[in-house]
């Protein structure tokens, strides 16, 4: 990740200062735009022709409610979505466990002053939304700690936003915070928005959404307290979130607490295809509670749910007076689990639809659960997911591009139907299941490929975990691991590594290679391994 904890730390509380002058593991990952065929509701007819209104699409991304009852080992070992990292080399210094409400990290500053941080981070994931609820252990504590939802580009070695809790001498404080830059030494941190309030809570319900371009709307326990339509962001989607502890405080480890994570495609519930006759769609509850309404414009409606707590049950109902009586209601969907990002549409019939199941496995034919899995049109990434995961919704007669991400010890080998390139286009006539084989990263490689390995360190050669590493090729995002990482790549073939800073660890130079966070290489034998060097400049 990015961190520069530190420095946003003390810049959020001088904007405090200033301003107060004048929140599986067995996880559940569904795709991206999975398509729900089959649920119709109130028909309407218009010019003799009986319509319905479908659910197209689902928002839902991925989702984990962070309470398995599980313990650090257990986090560690089972291979799911999530993977665990930070500064904290000993475990002397860090814990993390489920209980039966939260996700906990914890974190002890080896020594007064000196940063220490750990997380837990997702796999890529295209979601423009996302959500956790954050509890802080303590109100105030004789040093600096700070908990945190972050979600990163990765096609930036520093470009984030995170809601965050400051603990500091004088309390906890609440914030909003944008962070860019191409190396940690060039990284501007903008603080957005900051609770002046005094005996501020202690837990808060966070969503934090963007187009990664120039919107952002952030929620705190369900009010917006920031919005901009103007930023300058450049961080395109997918994003890793990280939910994460940083601490400078020496006296004893300290726990943050993180709930109910999901990721969604926005903050908009989308409706199509809606007769000329509508003006007016809404999403009420079973009560008669009204959540959000829009009106009708050139046959579609979009209604703002950001500020709510997903799934919302409710009904999607539309009017043709903007009076909303029942009267003149013209269709309603039967009662939803609503998620943003979620899309219904008018039509006919459910449209003729397949699905797509992919697994994993070892070579030793092992079930690998948790990696991460794209199916793409064109240019353009439809749905993701991570294994065991079905597409559904899919068009039949057509044309996809699926693509296969490395994850932790394996790297993808091949396919199930004998392909050995990891992005491959299928034409999809019929219900459809792939399975991809991974391989050790202590196996020798397939022919044609090399092993490369990449360490971190700092100046004085100790060994440094959880620092990001990104592959690009042709400027396509092909992996991204954690230190010590490891990938397959094409033997002959050029790609672009970076290697991003950590919690006060600015990168130095790449061992026997150039200075810059940004390493062209050339894998020409079976075996590369590559160095990472960081000063430590707190």
């Amino acid at each position: 990740m990015k961190n520069l904890f530190f420095s946003v730390i003390v810049i959020v509380v001088l904007a405090v200062s200033v301003l107060a002058s004048v929140e599986i593991l067995s996880v559940h990952v569904p795709g991206a735009s999975t398509t729900e065929t089959g649920t119709t509701g109130t028909n309407t007819s218009t010019a003799g022709k009986t319509l319905v209104l479908n659910k197209a699409q689902s928002g839902l991304v991925a989702s984990d409610p962070l309470n398995g009852y599980a313990t650090q080992q257990q986090l560690q070992a089972n291979g799911s979505y999530w993977s665990y990292g930070g500064t904290a080399n000993s475990s002397s210094y860090y814990s993390f466990y489920e209980s039966a409400d939260k996700l906990n990290i914890g974190i002890v500053a080896p020594d007064s002053g000196e940063w220490s941080g750990f997380y837990a981070v997702t796999p890529p994931t295209y979601a423009d939304l996302v959500h956790a609820v954050l509890t802080v252990s303590t109100g105030e504590v004789s040093g600096y700690y700070d908990t945190g939802l972050y979600m990163q580009s990765t096609n930036e070695l520093i470009n984030y936003l995170t809601c965050l809790a400051i603990t500091t001498p004088s309390g906890t404080t609440w914030g909003v915070v944008h962070g860019y830059g191409t190396q940690l030494q060039d990284v501007v941190i903008d603080p957005l928005w900051v609770d002046t309030a005094s005996d501020q809570p202690l837990t808060e319900d966070c969503t934090l959404t963007t187009n990664g371009q120039n919107s952002i709307a952030v929620y705190l326990d369900h009010q917006e307290v920031y919005s901009s339509n103007t930023s300058s962001l450049g961080m395109p989607g997918p994003y890793n979130f990280f939910v994460e502890e940083e601490s400078e405080y020496a006296g004893q480890i300290l726990y943050g607490g993180y709930q109910d994570f999901y990721a969604t495609l926005n903050n908009t519930i989308a409706v199509t295809d809606i007769p000329s006759s509508a003006t007016t769609v809404a999403l009420v509850n079973q009560t008669g509670q009204v959540y959000a309404t829009a009106p009708v414009s050139h046959g579609s409606a979009l209604l703002g749910v950001g500020e709510y707590t997903f799934p919302l049950a409710g009904y999607v109902k539309v009017y043709d007076s903007s009076s909303m009586s029942a009267s003149s209601e013209v269709a309603a969907t039967p009662l939803e689990q609503v998620y943003g990002g979620d899309v219904y549409t008018f039509g006919s019939a459910a449209p003729k639809t397949i699905s797509l199941s992919v697994s994993a496995q070892d070579t030793s034919g092992h079930d690998l659960n948790g990696y991460y899995i794209t199916v793409s049109q064109g240019h353009n990434t439809i749905q993701n997911g991570s294994t065991p995961y079905t597409f559904t919704g899919l068009d039949a007669s057509t044309t996809y591009t699926i693509t296969a991400y490395d994850y932790g010890s394996y790297v993808f080998d091949h396919w199930s139907d004998g392909s050995t390139s990891r992005t491959i286009s299928v034409f999809l006539t019929k219900d459809t299941d792939l399975v991809a084989v991974y391989r050790s990263v202590d196996s020798p490689p397939p022919e044609g490929q090399s092993a490369v390995s990449v360490q971190a360190t700092d100046s004085s050669g100790a060994s440094l975990t959880g620092f990001s590493v990104t592959i690009w090729q042709d400027g396509v995002l092909y992996g991204v691991s954690y230190t010590p990482a490891s990938f397959y790549l094409d033997t002959g073939t050029t790609y672009l590594m970076a290697a991003a800073g950590y919690n006060g660890y600015a990168f130095s130079n790449w061992q026997n290679g150039p200075d810059t966070a940004y390493y062209e290489i050339t894998p020409e034998t079976q075996t590369m391994s590559l160095v990472a060097v960081y000063n430590y400049t707190g």
